[in-house]
């Protein structure tokens, strides 16, 4: 018989007949690289002091370019391209095996069980570690009171491990915090522009601020006034954090310039909230164009020290790097300059902050050095993740020396950032309550295409695209069945929210991320194709519907109709649903066609007129969808006069304003309730989808190619 030795085996082998020599010289090239893991840090050194110009002269310029800069762009950019054809999940399974950091998550995870520990923790717990983020001395000068807030913050691991690092390192101190995000809870924002993870958001709703449109757009003047009143509210501000980014997928060349002005207006917020000698951490990229050098040289004048970094657990491929701003100078450092950042808040691109001349050429040539240093630093990780692609064939196992590296990286971080485990009742919510949490509508998958791939999909029409999910969606066949909901006997809390009108849902907290990219499609299909007859339901299935339902029941009943295609207004749906009722006696039925359980709006109105009937029955149809019946109306005051009041408040909105929300979020996360409405989602979409390509001839003529 014959054995065959594992690679494993033989390297090991192998190992005991190289010399001493050559086994200290690995050692020693795997410290060398361990080491380098942990250098990646700039710090601008201020000399003569820098100082910004007449606040007269600002944004008066046009943009301008250093060419030195503009070449070190060209150079990773040329390197960035050569991804392009690169499966996106293949490719992001091998970069993930090969970060050297990969290991520090899991040991932080196994050795100290910190709360909700993401790479975001492990990057902010070092940064934190690293450099004095926390003014311990001013705190001291304010009876221990610590005030933090924390801009583009979603899902919230920042939070948390400050919470971890502020218990373990400094518990006498009295810490309060504020954070804003893209709202996940507003239909209008984006999948692809949010973070859609709320466990820790929902357990923790009143230390966050969405903003005067509930929008969570921080890029909005309405909003800017919002936060500053709201940090204000809560006391003296000593460090604001600013994680954000925005969606560069289909330009990555250009992620500098796309995401500038988000960077702008976190600046703002936190120099019109930050105390003096309080601190602010920036999360940048890479720094070759002026508008860039113009925000640096910025916060220089405004701040007594800079320091670029790129976190050990930062994936080492991307651009990502974070700047760290010690001791603000004061707010009557920059009084005269706020109207005028105002002015340009929400269009920071029709206008260059500093003319080339403002800016000192000694503070030039350190930009030039360390957008030279990270470019490197990136470029090289790349070239090192491609050669290393070819040579494994899409074997992604490692090799021993990587598996030693990643072993004393994470020994060197938990040595280099120490770290102490933190009792269970000092979390913020609990690692228990959030891994409880099995809703998974913010998981997304690796997209398994190239990014060429992509780029010609987002060229495809609708219909195009719709006919891709077609197989996807198969599992979610629901034989006709029905759904029963009782809430007669439960109380019923409302809270109503108002803000920016949304003509189409982005997102959905009631399906998963892939879901709702389903549903956007179709609403995109459908008001291209408004002048058809593409409606769902039909006319005709709503006229057989209702002939049945005639032949059947014996209850006196009323029928309001709705489109699973398209998103009516609320405030149009309150009125239709008042005027109903109005008409409705006790013990007839109410039957909602054509419902879309995919808002917090119509999910709490369904949650709220449930308590007005003895009971719901969700009823699903191939042809109809499904029917929301609700069954023998009882007529309780408190409940009608929630839907009067909910009327009265629509009846004064002003223009570009809607009711979003009408019952506090957390109540419609029930275990009864919850899944039921993910079920029925699943189940539209495929309705939907099915309806669409059997009425369109050319979805036909594909489909049977």
């Amino acid at each position: 018989m014959e054995f065959k030795m594992s690679k494993q085996n033989k390297k090991r082998r192998y190992s005991k007949y190289r010399s001493h020599d050559e086994l200290e010289n690995e050692s020693h090239n795997i410290h060398a690289i361990v080491d380098s893991v942990f250098k990646k840090s700039y710090n601008l050194e201020n000399v003569g002091n820098f100082s910004l110009p007449d606040p007269k002269s600002i944004f008066t310029g046009s943009p301008w370019h250093i060419e030195e800069l503009q070449a070190l762009k060209i150079e990773l950019n040329d390197v960035k391209s050569k991804l392009n054809n690169y499966c996106l999940s293949d490719w992001h399974q091998h970069t993930t095996q090969r970060n050297k950091a990969k290991d520090v998550e899991w040991r932080l995870r196994r050795q100290f069980d910190p709360e909700f520990v993401t790479q975001a923790w492990c990057k902010f717990h070092e940064i934190i570690s690293k450099y004095p983020l926390v003014p311990l001395e001013s705190i001291s000068l304010t009876n221990n009171k610590f005030l933090s807030v924390h801009l583009c913050e979603a899902p919230g691991a920042f939070i948390t491990c400050l919470n971890h690092w502020l218990k373990t390192n400094v518990p006498f101190v009295n810490w309060d915090w504020l954070a804003m995000t893209l709202n996940p809870y507003y239909e209008g924002n984006s999948n692809t522009d949010m973070i859609s993870d709320d466990r820790f958001i929902v357990s923790t709703l009143k230390n966050w601020y969405f903003g005067e449109d509930y929008t969570g757009n921080l890029m909005s003047l309405k909003n800017l006034d919002g936060i500053i009143q709201k940090a204000r509210s809560k006391g003296k501000v000593n460090l604001v954090t600013a994680d954000g980014s925005v969606n560069c997928s289909s330009n990555p060349g250009e992620q500098e310039v796309t995401v500038v002005n988000l960077h702008f207006c976190e600046i703002v917020v936190a120099i019109s909230i930050l105390e003096r000698n309080g601190n602010f951490l920036l999360k940048m990229f890479t720094i070759f164009e002026s508008h860039s050098i113009n925000l640096i040289y910025f916060l220089s004048c405004t701040f007594q020290r800079i320091h670029f970094y790129k976190p050990v657990t930062s994936k080492e491929g991307n651009s990502e790097m974070y700047v760290v701003c010690l001791g603000f100078k004061g707010p009557e450092n920059i009084s005269a300059y706020l109207p005028i950042l105002r002015r340009f808040y929400e269009d920071n691109g029709s206008g260059t902050m500093f003319q080339r001349n403002h800016i000192p050429q000694n503070f030039i040539e350190q930009m030039i050095s360390c957008a030279k240093l990270f470019k490197n630093y990136q470029a090289e990780v790349i070239k090192g993740n491609i050669a290393a692609y070819k040579c494994n064939n899409q074997d992604f196992s490692l090799t021993f020396k990587e598996k030693r590296i990643l072993k004393l990286v994470a020994d060197k971080y938990i040595s280099e950032f120490p770290i102490a485990r933190l009792h269970p009742d000092l979390q913020i919510v609990g690692n228990g309550r959030l891994k409880g949490n099995k809703k998974n509508h913010w998981i997304v998958e690796a997209p398994s295409e190239s990014f060429s791939e992509k780029q010609k999909k987002q060229d495809m029409q609708p219909l195009d695209v719709i006919l891709m999910y077609k197989n996807s969606l198969q599992p979610f066949h629901l034989n006709p069945q029905t759904f029963v909901l009782h809430t007669q006997n439960s109380s019923y809390e409302s809270l109503i929210v108002a803000g920016k009108y949304y003509s189409r849902i982005q997102n959905s907290r009631f399906c998963t991320v892939q879901i709702s990219r389903v549903f956007s499609l179709i609403f995109q299909f459908s008001d291209k194709e408004r002048n058809s007859s593409i409606n769902l339901p039909s006319d005709k299935n709503f006229s057989k519907f209702e002939s049945e339902a005639q032949k059947i029941w014996t209850n006196p009943h009323q029928i309001i109709k709705f489109r699973f295609n398209q998103v009516w207004n609320n405030n149009q749906t309150i009125a239709i649903i008042i005027q109903t009722l109005a008409n409705l006696l006790r013990g007839h039925d109410l039957v909602l066609l054509g419902f879309l359980l995919l808002s917090h709006f119509n999910v709490g109105l369904l949650h709220l007129l449930s308590h007005c009937f003895e009971r719901v029955e969700i009823t699903t149809d191939e042809e109809i969808g499904y029917s929301i019946t609700f069954r023998s109306f009882i007529p309780k005051e408190c409940i009608l006069n929630e839907v009067q009041s909910l009327s009265n408040i629509a009846k004064v909105m002003e223009d570009g304003t809607t009711i979003l929300s009408i019952t506090p979020i957390p109540d419609l996360y029930g275990p009864e309730l919850y899944p039921i409405v993910v079920k029925l989602n699943n189940w539209i979409a495929k309705y939907c989808v099915d309806s669409i390509l059997s009425e369109n001839s050319e979805a036909k003529r594909m489909l049977h190619q």
